[in-house]
């Protein structure tokens, strides 16, 4: 699931180094302002017996805000069904408790957006795959198109 949060920290904003501000980030979500409710974004059942296994994933969401904010990127999370009703949850609302050792992921955007209420957010997510790696693009169309960030896996591939 993402969800859109306000900021992490001030230090990551202002880095004018392009793979920082287009890298994704594991980390502890502890001072934010979520715009909106989180939205599934991509779901993996395992074992996939498909014939043929396709991992890539595209998802268009859309957000709207409350009061007048700033965006500076998107927050991840996730939930696992592990064996029938034994789920483990890095969610806010559902977090298992005790577990600390999985982090959200944090996708920023390059360029802070401001944001007034009842402004409308779209943002397109892709998760792509090649044989030697996987990595996530998105680009922001509303309110303001964006660059595709992370495109072709440049700034941040995860090799496989």
């Amino acid at each position: 699931n993402a969800i859109i949060s306000k900021c992490v920290s001030t230090q990551l904003l202002t880095m004018s180094d392009r793979s920082r501000l287009e890298s994704q980030w594991l980390i502890y979500l502890h001072n934010v302002y979520y715009i909106d409710e989180a939205k599934e974004v991509f779901e993996f059942v395992h074992p996939n017996r498909a014939q043929q296994i396709d991992n890539s994933r595209f998802k268009k969401l859309e957000f709207s805000t409350e009061i007048d904010c700033i965006l500076h990127g998107f927050a991840g999370y996730f939930t696992s069904q592990l064996y029938k009703d034994i789920e483990i949850s890095i969610h806010p609302k559902t977090h298992t408790k005790g577990l600390q050792s999985w982090y959200s992921i944090y996708f920023p955007i390059p360029e802070p957006m401001q944001l007034k209420k009842s402004e409308k957010i779209e943002v397109d997510f892709y998760r792509k795959c090649d044989p030697e790696k996987i990595w996530y693009e998105y680009q922001t169309l509303l309110p303001k198109k964006s660059k595709v960030i992370n495109e072709g896996g440049l700034v941040h591939p995860i090799l496989l």
